[in-house]
């Protein structure tokens, strides 16, 4: 498309191109059917494929995610969970099922479900709506794990899933649903992908944090500072080769977690790095190791603030020179931008 389109709409857009191409696709969730559509990610479907083909659901995460992993044995089945942490509830089909059944049936059976887990920070969500086990999913064999930034990296990780035989988990941040950016059909996935080039260090991103990451290339920029930045596109499978081709380049990795640091994505980024013979130094930034406070001010000391990062940045790398961050710093910590109106 020559126009630019939101994150929410490049969602849209996949589906209807999906629901289009294959008239035995099912597509259900909490909400999906309802005034909202999802942060309107589903406006239109329903009317248009009809409500037996897209249609909302109860609240019965592990009920539902069954019927779609039994579904999706023969046709292919799209689920939505609004919240990642009600997800939690249906781990056991998602982990005992939806991802065994190829091992179990000796390749013979494969659940065809594709999973959209949504996450999201700030605004008082609190500790039990704010979660993103990105890092635990990664880690069970037989699911593939995207974490989509821009429009084009969804519309076609979010359409090629669909018509992946392989059960898929794709997380979207809320955060990036209003993020407008041209979307181009591509034949295959992008597993990572470097957006930016420098010498002084190597920016690991995964998901939202790739929105600090843009930010930092700006401040840095104001003393001509430049760094290869790197997009992770795929969690599971997790490929490093790009990040170890770079680091051995700048010989400084800097990996920006979206969650916690122990025993997540960048930790495991990190080691897979430091075994291919590489010789670096690193600094993982992340969450502070607790769960979020739903207290405005008490997570701010939780969630990385751009001021902070550059600090933590230029202390690592030995930088003197001072920058200016007060465009990028506001009061409320707990948004994207000054301009930011949800989705919650």
């Amino acid at each position: 498309m020559k126009n630019p389109v939101k994150f929410k709409t490049a969602i849209n857009l996949a589906l209807q191109r999906a629901l289009k191409k294959d008239k035995d696709i099912l597509l259900m969730g909490l909400g999906v059917g309802d005034p909202k559509n999802i942060f309107e990610t589903t406006t239109g479907l329903q009317e248009k494929f009809g409500k037996k083909r897209v249609f909302d659901v109860p609240c019965s995460e592990n009920a539902l995610t069954g019927i779609c992993v039994g579904y999706g044995l023969k046709k292919k089945a799209i689920l939505t969970h609004q919240r990642f942490d009600f997800m939690l509830l249906s781990f056991d089909q998602i982990i005992n099922n939806a991802a065994k059944i190829h091992f179990m049936y000796g390749g013979n059976l494969q659940s065809n479900i594709t999973i959209r887990a949504i996450v999201g920070k700030g605004w008082g969500q609190g500790p039990t709506h704010s979660q993103n086990f990105q890092a635990m999913l990664g880690s069970v064999p037989g699911l593939k794990v995207y974490f989509p930034f821009n429009s084009n990296d969804i519309f076609n990780i979010l359409y090629h899933s669909i018509f992946d035989p392989n059960p898929v988990i794709i997380i979207e941040h809320r955060w990036l649903y209003e993020l407008e950016s041209k979307i181009k059909f591509q034949k295959k996935i992008k597993s990572v992908e470097k957006v930016s080039s420098g010498n002084k260090g190597t920016i690991v991103c995964i998901g939202n944090t790739v929105l600090d990451a843009y930010i930092l290339k700006k401040i840095f920029s104001q003393k001509k500072i430049k760094f290869d930045i790197i997009k992770i596109l795929s969690i599971n499978p997790l490929k490093v080769d790009m990040i170890a081709k770079s680091v051995k380049k700048t010989k400084n990795l800097i990996l920006l977690e979206p969650t916690h640091k122990s025993m997540s994505v960048s930790s495991e980024i990190l080691a897979r790095v430091h075994t291919s013979g590489v010789l670096f130094r690193s600094k993982i930034i992340s969450n502070e190791e607790m769960s979020v406070p739903t207290s405005f001010y008490l997570s701010d000391k939780v969630y990385p603030q751009i001021k902070k990062t550059v600090k933590i940045i230029c202390n690592f790398l030995s930088i003197n020179s001072k920058f200016d961050t007060s465009k990028y710093s506001h009061k409320l910590h707990d948004i994207p931008n000054k301009n930011f109106r949800g989705p919650f």
